[in-house]
């Protein structure tokens, strides 16, 4: 099961406009999420098995939630003939990016080696005689800092973090199964990831860096001693989380090229996305807001 489909994640992000509800029947769990300054809820539904989906049955029990509409975002990959049979829907933009790179590593790490790009291995070697220290914590000073220093990488990049609060959230949500993996040089974070674990899998959700010490390639250090911790606690696999289209961004997109090399450029694609409208009466004016709304970003800030 994805840990986007588990209690304490939605119990992470629930507030006073998001809420959350689990069907029994299906066992999935939904996200229901008011829409200002009316009565009604838009539905998302993260990460499922589509072929166990009744899709009439859900826009009946969440006709009576007052929602007007649901989206899906898939966990199936991508498939020519599964994907065509969701075509009378409506395909829009994911909200977990639809291409993603997940790290095997249930096989020997000399094995494990030999999957990554031949720079993702000179860079590692580079990082190994560079003199960084490895963390790995459940300590909560060391999710402050991580914070901080996430809070911080946003800035610097000019994109919009989460809040301190939801952090935290996520963190309490998680207890015992979410980790700050850092890197450190001179007592000094260079970079650190924000991970939970769920079952067999670890997930990395949030990371953040400084500019000083590059060259001592602290995120190749990072990752692998990521991969040596997940291996030592049963761990079969490191989820990245997601990608951008590698066949656009694997050389444009520092972050794609660098998650990618770690598979040797291997990645999953899912079925697209998909949203089922319930009612048709309020989702239509629902979707021209939401059209001038995404056109404009700073709106997206007031609802």
């Amino acid at each position: 099961m994805h840990f986007q489909q588990t209690e304490k994640w939605f119990k992470a992000k629930a507030s006073k406009s998001v809420d959350f509800v689990f069907l029994c029947k299906e066992g999935i769990f939904v996200q229901l999420n008011k829409i200002p300054l009316t009565f009604y809820k838009y539905a998302y539904i993260p990460r499922v098995d589509v072929t166990k989906l009744d899709l009439d049955g859900l826009k009946k029990i969440l006709r009576k939630k007052r929602c007007i509409a649901f989206q899906v975002d898939p966990i199936n990959e991508y498939e020519d003939g599964l994907n065509t049979s969701f075509i009378k829907f409506r395909r829009v933009p994911p909200v977990a990016l639809q291409y993603n790179v997940i790290i095997d590593v249930s096989k020997p790490l000399d094995e494990i080696l030999k999957t990554f790009k031949p720079k993702h291995r000179y860079n590692l070697k580079i990082a190994e005689r560079s003199g960084l220290e490895f963390r790995f914590s459940t300590n909560m000073d060391d999710l402050s800092k991580f914070v901080k220093l996430y809070q911080d990488t946003a800035k610097r990049h000019s994109y919009i973090p989460r809040t301190p609060e939801y952090i935290n959230s996520v963190w309490s949500n998680f207890s015992g199964c979410a980790f700050i993996a850092s890197v450190m040089f001179k007592d000094e974070i260079l970079s650190s990831w924000f991970i939970i674990q769920n079952e067999d899998t670890f997930y990395y959700l949030y990371g953040g860096s400084v500019e000083k010490y590059k060259s001592k390639m602290p995120s190749y250090f990072l990752l692998w001693n990521i991969i040596k911790e997940a291996k030592s606690r049963g761990v079969k696999y490191i989820d990245l989380m997601g990608i951008k289209d590698p066949r656009i961004y694997a050389s444009k997109d520092g972050f794609t090229r660098f998650k990618l090399g770690w598979t040797n450029g291997k990645y999953i694609k899912y079925l697209d996305s998909f949203e089922v409208v319930i009612n048709p009466i309020i989702f239509w004016p629902f979707n021209l807001v939401r059209k001038v709304r995404d056109r404009f970003s700073f709106l997206k800030k007031l609802f």
